[in-house]
C-alpha cells in the first residue's frame, strides 16, 4: 500500500478520449523550466525583458498539453481566450517533438512562432509539458499582456565611456624671429538625426495578426508544429 502511494505521488496522470497519458511530475516541471529558460536567453540577447512566469497561466499550458498527449496530436486551445482572465493580449504555441532544445529551436525558425516568444507586449509566460507513452514530448506555451498593463521599458544600453581625445603639442618654430599664431576654431558640424515615422496601431495590428496566421513547416527531426495564434482585444489595443 505505501509503494502504491509513493507512486500516485512521483506521477500525474489524464485520460482523455479513453487514452491515458502518464506524464512524471519531476520532468514535465524540468522540461518546462527548460523552455522558460530557453525563451528568456532569446529575449535577454535582444535586450528585451524576461517574461515572469504566472501560475494561472502555466495551469492552462498543462491541461492543453496533456490533452494533445493523450490524443497523440497537437492543436490550439479553442477556449484560450476564456481561459486565460485579465488580458490585452494573449498568445499560444504549441508544439511536439524529442526535446524542448529541439521544439525550440523548430519555434524559433518559425517567424510567427518566434514573434510570440519575443514579443514586446507580453509579459508574462505559462509552459506546460506532457509526454505520451511513446516519449514524445508536447509543450504548450500560453503567453499574456495583462489588462491595464504597458509595454515594458527596454533594458538598459550598456554605459559607453568615451576616452579622452588627445591633446595637440605644438613645437615652437626655429626662426630668429618666431611669430605666434593662434589655431582656428573648430568648426562645428550639424548632426543629422532620424526621422520616426508614425506608425499607425491599425496597420500594426494588421501586420501583427497576418504574421500569426502563418503555418510553419518544420521536419519530423525537430519537431511537429501548430500555427501560432495571438488574440488581441482590439478596443484595448486601439483605445
Amino acid at each position: 500500500m505505501l509503494r502504491r502511494l509513493a507512486s500516485l505521488l512521483v506521477t500525474t496522470a489524464v485520460a482523455v478520449g479513453g487514452l491515458a497519458v502518464t506524464a512524471p511530475a519531476a520532468h514535465a516541471s524540468t522540461e518546462e523550466s527548460q523552455f522558460t529558460s530557453l525563451a528568456n536567453s532569446e529575449r535577454s540577447s535582444r535586450g528585451l525583458r524576461s517574461y515572469s512566469v504566472a501560475s494561472d497561466l502555466v495551469a492552462v499550458a498543462r491541461r492543453h498539453a496533456q490533452r494533445m498527449a493523450a490524443a497523440g496530436k497537437i492543436w490550439h486551445n479553442p477556449n484560450l481566450g476564456s481561459e486565460v482572465s485579465g488580458w490585452q493580449a494573449v498568445g499560444e504555441n504549441v508544439g511536439m517533438g524529442g526535446s524542448a532544445s529541439s521544439i525550440h529551436q523548430a519555434f524559433m525558425n518559425s517567424a510567427a512562432h518566434r514573434a510570440n516568444i519575443l514579443d514586446g507586449d507580453f509579459t508574462q509566460v505559462g509552459m506546460g509539458t506532457a509526454r505520451d507513452s511513446k516519449g514524445v514530448l508536447y509543450v504548450t506555451q500560453v503567453f499574456r499582456k495583462p489588462m491595464g498593463s504597458t509595454a515594458p521599458a527596454p533594458a538598459p544600453a550598456p554605459r559607453v565611456t568615451a576616452s579622452p581625445r588627445p591633446r595637440a603639442v605644438y613645437k615652437p618654430a626655429t626662426a630668429p624671429a618666431p611669430v605666434a599664431t593662434r589655431a582656428a576654431a573648430p568648426v562645428a558640424k550639424p548632426v543629422s538625426k532620424p526621422v520616426r515615422k508614425a506608425v499607425d496601431p491599425k496597420v500594426a495590428l494588421r501586420k501583427r495578426l497576418a504574421a500569426a496566421s502563418l503555418v510553419a513547416a518544420n521536419s519530423g527531426q525537430t519537431g511537429a508544429l501548430g500555427r501560432a495564434v495571438t488574440y488581441v482585444d482590439v478596443m484595448a489595443k486601439l483605445g
